[in-house]
């Protein structure tokens, strides 16, 4: 089976399917000048209704890729990873790298989004979560989604107030992290799985007995 082949390597095969569905897509995008959005009026409304609106389309597509996971061939790597998740996601950044204007109402938002993320992270860890999308629990999977698109928002907004100002000895990693980004998304994995078994023939059995994650991880 591909899915027992590739194991933790999905993503790279999602990846390479973003890149041929999404570049075409986006190189068209680029030759369409971004609207002008004032100040104030209609325009700002749309776009912080938008932010507001986008995990609802994120738990739209979580419905949508059930029926249709069963017929893709990426059912055969993805374990069940949603991609059109993946893709909105990818599709968004680059929408507010065209928008400049979309990009700083976002900014100016993000301190909202994070006290969003933390309220709802702080109720995750008092709620039973588990086996949430396998049950079809939609309430509970609108507010993953909505965490998720909010810690996004909110990471997305620290990043480009505090990364700018940092001090020369550790902007100087930073940049040379940032220039690597896709080298680092494509080894992340290979790397976790290294330290992972490391810790597996250090520790032993008791090291998957106690640890969930990493004896997923492992599996």
């Amino acid at each position: 089976s591909p899915s027992i082949v590739i194991g933790p390597f999905w993503y790279l095969m999602y990846l390479y399917v973003l890149c041929i569905t999404g570049l075409p897509l986006f190189l068209l995008w680029k030759k369409v000048p971004p609207p002008s959005i004032t100040a104030r009026g209609l325009s700002t409304v749309l776009v912080r209704l938008m932010l507001l609106l986008l995990p609802l389309v994120v738990w739209a597509a979580e419905h949508l890729w059930i029926p249709i996971s069963s017929r893709s061939f990426l059912q055969l790597f993805g374990a069940g990873k949603n991609f059109f998740s993946f893709f909105l996601f990818v599709l968004f950044g680059f929408f507010l790298a065209w928008c400049k204007e979309a990009h700083e109402i976002l900014l100016g938002m993000s301190g909202f989004f994070a006290g969003v993320s933390v309220s709802l992270f702080s109720i995750f860890l008092v709620t039973d979560m588990d086996g949430v999308r396998r049950n079809g629990d939609y309430i509970k999977i609108l507010l993953m989604d909505i965490f998720a698109v909010a810690t996004f928002y909110a990471v997305w907004g620290v990043a480009h107030r505090v990364l700018p100002n940092l001090p020369k000895f550790l902007a100087v990693p930073f940049d040379y992290i940032a220039d690597r980004a896709i080298a680092v998304y494509v080894l992340h994995k290979l790397l976790e799985a290294c330290v992972l078994t490391a810790l597996f023939y250090a520790c032993g059995s008791s090291f998957l007995a106690s640890y969930t994650i990493p004896r997923f991880a492992l599996q």
